[in-house]
């Protein structure tokens, strides 16, 4: 048995998963700066759980939160320090950024990770914290 479905009849059979008619699968990374190989562990967990999920046909979501209103705390040494100190303190997605390929700090770290995700052959809905905490969701 595959370890995924082990989970799946654990859960399904547990208290907290009987009687559920939908079930969310949810992962987030805060896009502070580069993001190593490791972060993909918690993708590749909830990914295949889905995968599981889908083929035994119960409902759910798998989310991805792309965490860009966390503040910009810390200016990594592959950037420059004189441009990016002064934004120290603002919310990631308020932060330019590093070049022209993206509107801001987070989500220029965020296009290759999700690309990446997306790659790897896992499809999340992939969302926004800051668009959630603006709309009061």
């Amino acid at each position: 048995m595959f370890w995924a479905d082990r989970i799946a009849d654990e859960f399904l059979a547990s208290p907290r998963g009987k009687g559920k008619e939908r079930l969310v699968l949810r992962d987030e990374k805060t896009m502070s700066g580069r993001v190593h190989v490791g972060s993909m562990r918690s993708v590749a967990l909830h990914g295949a759980l889905s995968e599981v999920l889908t083929e035994r046909g119960v409902a759910h979501d798998f989310l991805y939160e792309v965490n860009d209103f966390d503040a910009f705390d810390s200016v990594p040494a592959y950037l420059d320090k004189e441009k990016f100190t002064p934004h120290l303190g603002k919310p990631l997605f308020a932060v330019p950024s590093p070049d022209d390929s993206a509107p801001n700090y987070a989500e220029y770290f965020a296009k290759e990770y999700c690309g990446v995700i997306t790659a790897s052959g896992f499809a999340p809905s992939f969302y926004r914290s800051s668009e959630k905490y603006r709309s009061g969701a």
